[in-house]
């Protein structure tokens, strides 16, 4: 029996750790969202004074990110199309809505506030990211609250965040008070999205050792600084002129450009596709293992970044299509590459992979492998579970089963609270002493500690 008991609660301990790697949202211990570096070489930097990113904002944006109970039939979320593996991009031709594919294949949008370009979707029908974080959300197709041929729309779906028990919390912790709106979900999603970036790639290592981008880089092969040079260099030069609707150092797309000759559209027919005009970043073409993440274009026609190297040498000398980018047309544009120039263009693309985009937790799923989440109230001064080394108040063993030691060489009062902030238990004294919790159900508990009238510290406590 006592063999049991200990194999049953070592269990309980891993079944609890994993619940907190994954399912929780921890108010007290934020990821950093605001105060990530941004080199002085960065000119765009899209973050409009309404919303700039906070920790807060971009907190609840991650789970809104995430939340498949957004789209009508709770089978889809933002993130089930935009992947963290693909650079928040999707290498299917067309991601599945809830209700049926969307018209375009998937953009990747990583880096989306480096843009000069501030409007979203290919067609830029978005004027901002914000316009356009909810407009999946009402496609009668994508996440389906439409309000179009008897589907509910918008305000049903704020009716259904209020009764989830996590979002009156979250947006109470974001905004304020605990008011669910559109505009609100727009100002969250928008935060999260534009926090997604990392400058950790080999170009912003050799970018900030040099004072432009039109010199080599220290940390170049040659054949890296080869591909630059041809990226950086007029066609009429003998280059490939990238670098005039692809902007480095953020590689986002010029707001002035037009269609680049890919007029495909995803679901066949005849008719042409023209309204193409934006792009996302050229950063983070490739994934963490230098796995191209194609096809590309909007119309996934094309299957390697050296079919668009193809594409761009051919267009100039075609028939022009309607709203053709004047830059991609007429003799003094055409680009004459060779199979080395070419190799050079992808192994210089393939310096703009920051790994981070790919791994970091913070813009990961908070949700479990259930879809549930818990939130960890915001409290003072939080600390894990088995930190009292350096303390000389003693809570232990913890976790806990039975009976739970306490002490200081001081006067003392102990309070336990639950995930909600509800207290549970009081106890006071002097020195040390043993009491019993065995009637507080398995789970986490906060354990607040005010020594002689004054608060010192909270911990965690898990009750097996």
């Amino acid at each position: 029996m006592k063999v049991k008991r200990i194999l049953w609660s070592v269990g309980s301990i891993i079944c609890l750790l994993v619940l907190w790697a994954g399912g929780v949202i921890d108010l007290n211990a934020l990821y950093d969202y605001e105060g990530e570096r941004i080199p002085s070489y960065i000119v765009h930097h899209n973050i409009p004074q309404h919303n700039p990113i906070t920790n807060r904002g971009a907190t609840l944006g991650r789970v809104l990110f995430y939340d498949k109970r957004l789209s009508l039939n709770k089978r889809i979320a933002c993130a089930s199309c935009h992947k963290q593996e693909f650079s928040f991009g999707d290498t299917f031709r067309i991601s599945g809505g809830a209700f049926g594919p969307p018209l375009r294949h998937t953009m990747r949008i990583a880096y989306a506030g480096f843009k000069a370009e501030p409007h979203a979707f290919w067609d830029e029908r978005a004027k901002s990211l914000e316009d356009q974080a909810t407009v999946p959300i009402k496609d009668h197709l994508e996440m389906g609250f439409s309000g179009q041929y008897g589907r509910p729309g918008m305000d049903s779906l704020l009716r259904r965040m209020r009764q989830i028990e996590y979002y009156p919390v979250l947006f109470e912790f974001a905004f304020g008070d605990t008011a669910i709106t559109e505009e609100r979900i727009q100002l969250a999603l928008a935060q999260f999205v534009r926090s997604i970036y990392a400058f950790d790639s080999k170009y912003d290592s050799g970018r900030a050792m040099v004072q432009s981008d039109t010199v080599d880089f220290p940390n170049f092969t040659e054949m890296e600084n080869h591909g630059k040079r041809l990226f950086m260099t007029l066609p009429k030069d003998g280059g490939a002129g990238c670098f005039r609707c692809h902007v480095p150092p953020e590689f986002g797309i010029d707001p002035q450009s037009k269609n680049n000759g890919i007029v495909g559209v995803i679901h066949g027919g005849h008719s042409i596709d023209t309204s193409v005009t934006n792009a996302p970043s050229l950063r983070n073409l490739f994934d963490r293992d230098g796995i191209e993440l194609g096809p590309f274009m909007h119309d996934f026609s094309l299957k390697t970044l050296y079919d668009v190297m193809l594409h761009y040498e051919e267009v100039a000398s075609k028939p022009p299509v309607p709203n053709l980018d004047e830059r991609l047309q007429g003799s003094e544009n055409e680009i004459r590459l060779s199979e080395y120039d070419r190799v050079s263009i992808i192994s210089f693309l393939n310096t703009l992979v920051s790994p981070t985009i790919f791994t970091a937790e913070k813009w990961s799923n908070p949700f479990d492998e259930n879809d549930t989440l818990e939130i960890v109230p915001l409290v003072t001064a939080v600390a894990g579970p088995n930190e009292d080394d350096h303390s000389p108040f003693v809570l232990r063993p913890n976790p806990c089963v039975d009976v739970l030691e306490l002490g200081m060489d001081r006067s003392w009062k102990v309070m336990v609270f639950d995930r909600r902030g509800r207290r549970l238990k009081e106890w006071k004294g002097h020195g040390r002493v043993r009491v019993e919790v065995q009637d507080l159900p398995r789970g986490l508990y906060f354990v607040r500690i005010i020594v002689e009238g004054e608060e010192a510290i909270v911990r965690r406590m898990i009750k097996l």
